[in-house]
């Protein structure tokens, strides 16, 4: 038989887990082990076409096929998943870099 914490998992420490600095919006902040707010990046090797949907769901700590679900529903229903996943895939920087593709982009356009 399995024990509570086996089925719940580690519960977390009660002194750091009231501490405001650790939480937005009532929401876990990401944090990297540095202790940093993690950013947004696109992770197209995880991804089906750039990577867009598993960053997002890295980043809001969702499994990635809830992102997918939701850029098809906002497709079929309000039109607007197509532009937005481009719009990602333009200005998300890719993972472990810091410049997204409209900046290189921008800078290739500025040495001409």
């Amino acid at each position: 038989m399995l024990s509570a914490q086996d089925r719940v998992g580690v519960i977390p420490d009660t002194a750091a887990a009231s501490d405001p600095r650790t939480w937005i919006h009532g929401r876990k902040r990401h944090q990297t082990d540095a202790g940093r707010s993690r950013h947004l990046t696109r992770l197209p090797r995880e991804g089906f076409l750039g990577g867009v949907a598993a960053g997002v769901a890295e980043y809001l700590d969702i499994d990635v096929a809830i992102a997918r679900l939701a850029f098809v529903a906002l497709s079929f229903f309000a039109g607007i998943a197509i532009p937005l996943y481009i719009a990602g895939w333009l200005l998300i920087p890719e993972e472990g870099t810091d410049i997204a593709i409209a900046d290189e982009i921008l800078q290739h356009a500025r040495l001409r």
